[in-house]
């Protein structure tokens, strides 16, 4: 199941349509299905907000850097196969493997860093015009579902910590 994020604003946004052979951001009007969101905004204009993968799961800073950093201390167990694989003779061809799992993973984090910078930018934008922001999460499906928790988030701390949980609205001013 994914994450859903909309945003909200009294501003007109440009429309960034989904383009399935270079998947990337992309920001649309809300229709359909996602119309029932609208109960838990106080802006104007609603639109979907969403990664390369169509969702809002990797809009993240912290997310991301996890990933990206989660490969930097051997355990004991770790340690203990990397000697048997020296002893079987099969380390280097699985040094090769994990160098390239490893630059993949590199690639996608800072692919979807770059999106989720994308976002940032845009409500920072909105909010430098004097306007609020208000983004919610739910999970796909759960359109009609009520905001469990409300947060005002300040602008000046948007770049080291941007995170949304299911059921929330941030608001920005």
């Amino acid at each position: 199941m994914c994450k859903n994020i909309f945003i909200g604003t009294d501003s007109i946004l440009e429309d960034v349509p989904f383009n399935k052979d270079k998947p990337n951001f992309h920001l649309e009007k809300i229709t359909g299905e996602f119309l029932q969101v609208i109960k838990n905004f106080s802006t104007k204009n609603i639109y979907y907000v969403g990664t390369s993968r169509g969702c809002g799961c990797d809009f993240s800073l912290i997310h991301n850097q996890i990933n990206h950093d989660n490969d930097r201390h051997e355990t004991f167990l770790q340690f203990g196969a990397r000697k048997l694989r020296t002893y079987l003779g099969t380390q280097e061809n699985w040094e090769k493997r994990k160098a390239k799992q490893n630059q993949e993973l590199t690639e996608s984090t800072l692919f979807y860093l770059a999106q989720t910078n994308r976002l940032i930018d845009l409500i920072e934008s909105i909010v430098k015009k004097g306007q609020t922001v208000e983004l919610y999460c739910c999970w796909s499906g759960n359109y009609d579902a009520a905001t469990e928790e409300r947060k005002s988030v300040s602008i000046e701390t948007i770049r080291t910590n941007f995170e949304i949980e299911e059921g929330q609205i941030l608001t920005f001013q």
